[in-house]
């Protein structure tokens, strides 16, 4: 089945009492999936059927789901949470979102519910604001690190990190509930890093990153992206 086959999608999840079955979720976590491949557009019809379908959105990648090693990159994560990692995700992730009809500021309320957005700094009206920003996304960036234990694939994790999209993040975070014009702190954000070429750590992928940050290698907790949320 391919991934636009939303014909046999359907035949299948009609012989499913629910799309967020923990039978099929714990081996694969389709809200996660969604979330982390939106850079390609050939999963846009197949996502938009699931999420009308009622896919659980919010759900976190807890103890429930598989041990494999490919899950590491989202354990401990929600779809927004990984989704929120680049641009170029976030801005495809909104897309089907406002297609489906979600509405915003119950999603918002919802996501924040979850534990993961604890002591975050992230509010009702910050995270909503960042949902309902229109902004033209930048490519993914490359990576330069060569490791066994990262995975060279098209998957979110395999990029390095967007450091004028993070810059943006934690500025909007830090507002709080302060109303400001999202779209000329993104600008702004992307103007002061002009000129200034891209630090070589930042292009560690995700893996890499988490796993030397674990052992003390690198990174610090004044430099910790601020949508990077620790995972378990």
């Amino acid at each position: 089945m391919g991934y636009a086959d939303t014909a046999t999608l359907e035949r299948l999840v009609s012989n499913l009492d629910s799309v967020n079955t923990l039978n099929v979720t714990k081996w694969f976590s389709i809200a996660h999936f969604i979330a982390s491949r939106l850079t390609d557009g050939v999963y846009q019809n197949s996502s938009s059927f699931l999420i009308r379908q009622g896919l659980d959105m919010h759900v976190t990648a807890d103890e429930r789901y598989a041990a494999a090693v490919e899950y590491n990159a989202i354990r401990g994560q929600t779809p927004t949470t990984i989704a929120m990692r680049y641009s170029l995700l976030w801005f495809n992730y909104t897309k089907i979102l406002r297609g489906c009809d979600v509405n915003i500021p119950d999603f918002v309320s919802k996501e924040l519910n979850n534990r993961v957005w604890e002591n975050s700094g992230w509010k009702q009206h910050s995270l909503q604001t960042l949902l309902e920003l229109d902004f033209e996304p930048e490519p993914m960036p490359e990576i330069s690190c060569e490791s066994y234990d990262h995975r060279l694939d098209p998957a979110v994790w395999s990029f390095g990190r967007e450091r004028c999209w993070e810059d943006f993040l934690c500025k909007l975070r830090q507002l709080g509930s302060v109303s400001v014009n999202a779209s000329e702190l993104l600008c702004a954000a992307r103007e002061s890093l002009k000129g200034k070429g891209t630090r070589e750590d930042y292009k560690i992928c995700y893996s890499c990153q988490v796993r030397q940050q674990r052992e003390g290698l690198w990174g610090s907790e004044a430099e910790d992206s601020p949508f990077l949320f620790p995972t378990n």
